[in-house]
């Protein structure tokens, strides 16, 4: 597109995302000023319409952007507005509550954002397709068996009772709890399940392995705001119905979620993937808006599954706000204290 297709192809697309109706070349010209005729503009809409960008709408002469027109605005025209003030504020005091369980922290940040944004939050917990090792602790039950709790970085507890090798005394397994330690403290490269399980298995008879998880495997969703679905007039109830079916099932929106990073192979930019683009069924006519994020060495997603017409400046500004505050609230709770992930 040239100049001047920018410019106007802009105007549809801001006007619709603001008003909701189409426009036609005389609005575009009183309204936004924008220094040509009707007659020019109609010819440059023309131009639009014939790259697929705009289409004419059964109920007016005016135009309003297509898919190809969204996606077209998302990668070459779209700038990322600051968030206003007020809603700064709002989020500022919601993160200035004491919050020390990481479910809460999902919880809140979700229902924060559904109700800023209109539309339908969802947060994946931090995950890790190699998980690292923060603390390891042996402890005696008898005088063959050993109790072993690995904490995770990310917080999560694993154990394992081991049959040892040999008898073992008090003093044997402080030992055991200083080397392991130690060999944390001076190893230079990150101390995996994989890692330990191989080092288990030189003082343990028993044939055991810790439970190997992908990225996002098992990973607790998060959802608020289904209520928003109902306010949609531009899907029938049906497909609505079905939309929440989906969403309330804990196991298909990980998979979703889970397919959508990886469409994106995991970065960390905010990213902006079409229902159309996705093969699930259902939710053709929304978007997702979301984004990966790391805290310590797993990764976590936060997202929004609304309509097209989103003001996606204002949209993609606030999820980067709140994802900020919420690994804040995260890097808070995990130096003060070590809970809120169960085994």
């Amino acid at each position: 597109m040239n100049e001047r297709e920018k410019e106007v192809f802009s105007m549809i697309i801001n006007h619709y995302l603001n008003s909701g109706e189409s426009v036609g070349s005389r609005t575009l010209e009183k309204k936004y000023n924008i220094g040509v005729s009707s007659a020019t503009i109609r010819n440059v809409m023309s131009d639009l319409e014939e790259m697929g960008l705009i289409t004419k709408t059964h109920t007016s002469s005016g135009r309003i952007p297509t898919l190809d027109g969204y996606r077209m605005y998302i990668d070459e025209l779209l700038q990322v507005s600051e968030v206003d003030e007020e809603t700064k504020e709002q989020i500022y005091l919601h993160y200035q509550k004491r919050i020390n369980k990481t479910d809460i922290i999902f919880k809140e940040t979700v229902k924060l954002l559904s109700e800023l944004s209109g539309s339908v939050a969802v947060a994946l917990e931090p995950s890790s397709d190699e998980e690292s090792i923060k603390k390891i602790q042996f402890i005696r039950i008898t005088e063959k068996e050993v109790f072993v709790v690995v904490v995770m970085r990310n917080n999560m507890i694993k154990t394992s009772t081991l049959l040892m090798n040999t008898y073992v005394t008090e003093e044997n397994v402080n030992n055991l709890n200083s080397y392991i330690s130690n060999l944390m403290s001076t190893t230079h490269k990150r101390f995996t399940l994989k890692d330990m399980e191989r080092f288990l298995k030189n003082i343990s008879s028993n044939d055991f392995r810790f439970e190997e998880k992908r990225i996002f495997e098992n990973s607790k969703v998060f959802v608020d705001g289904v209520q928003n679905l109902l306010s949609r007039e531009d899907i029938p109830m049906e497909k609505i119905i079905d939309n929440i079916k989906v969403i309330n099932n804990e196991n298909e929106m990980n998979a979703l979620f889970k397919h959508l990073a990886s469409k994106v192979e995991y970065n960390l930019e905010s990213n902006i993937i079409f229902g159309t683009d996705l093969e699930v069924p259902g939710f053709e006519e929304s978007v997702f808006i979301f984004k990966c994020y790391e805290f310590g060495e797993d990764k976590g997603i936060l997202g929004l599954i609304a309509k097209t017409r989103i003001d996606y400046s204002k949209t993609v500004a606030l999820l980067d706000l709140v994802i900020d505050m919420l690994k804040k609230m995260l890097n808070q709770n995990y130096e003060n204290k070590f809970i809120g992930y169960k085994d």
